[in-house]
């Protein structure tokens, strides 16, 4: 509107058109290419997309899955208690809409691909974006070996690559059920059953086993 209204100022008659530099056509930026095939990956193997905040609260990011604060990125005189961090991990916000379906029928299986933030000092504006993905299923047999199987066909169809396992601990998970994520010797996530006191905190009914993948690496 802006522009508009200087052109108007300035004269439309006194404008003259050119032609442009530069014929090529447009398209699809290929990393957003490479997030379609993702999500068309999931929803081929019985996934659901959901789509969350990026902003959460300290219960839901922090408090619920027994994690330490680290480089916190708060949003300063929050008017709502829902919405006072930056998410820097996706499960938190996925283990939310389960807590919220607990009346629909099991199995349930959702993933989300959207942007988390984290500090980053080398970063003009000192925040780093990066895509994640994050899958998770829900019912009285959900278990590592599950999980595990979804992640290999995920890497496999949409990376055209083998993801490897290695033995790990992580709070949202249940201990000796979860292991880091390796592209081979670069950690790009991790996976496990998610630990029966987290569920609690999320008053889930079922069992949830899930994963979350770094895909800044990947794609």
């Amino acid at each position: 509107d802006l522009v508009e209204e200087i052109a108007i100022g300035y004269g439309l008659d006194r404008i003259s058109s050119t032609l442009p530099e530069s014929f090529r056509i447009g398209g699809l930026d290929e990393n957003l290419s490479s997030l379609d095939t993702i999500r068309e990956t999931l929803i081929g193997l019985g996934f659901i997309e959901v789509m969350n905040f990026s902003l959460v609260s300290n219960k839901i990011l922090y408090n619920n899955i027994s994690r330490q604060r680290s480089n916190t990125l708060e949003v300063e005189n929050t008017k709502s208690g829902e919405h006072e961090v930056l998410r820097d991990m996706l499960l938190p916000s996925i283990l939310q809409v389960f807590s919220k379906n607990n009346h629909e029928p099991y199995p349930q299986k959702i993933y989300e691909i959207a942007k988390v933030f984290v500090r980053d000092k080398n970063s003009p504006t000192g925040i780093r974006e990066e895509y994640h993905v994050g899958v998770a299923i829900s019912h009285s047999q959900a278990s590592f070996t599950e999980a595990k199987s979804y992640l290999s066909s995920l890497a496999l169809n949409a990376f055209g690559i083998e993801l490897k396992t290695e033995a790990s601990s992580s709070p949202i998970f249940y201990p000796g059920r979860t292991a880091e994520v390796k592209s081979g010797h670069m950690l790009v996530g991790e996976i496990g059953e998610v630990n029966p006191s987290v569920l609690d905190e999320f008053q889930t009914k079922m069992p949830i086993a899930a994963f979350e993948l770094n895909l800044e690496n990947l794609i």
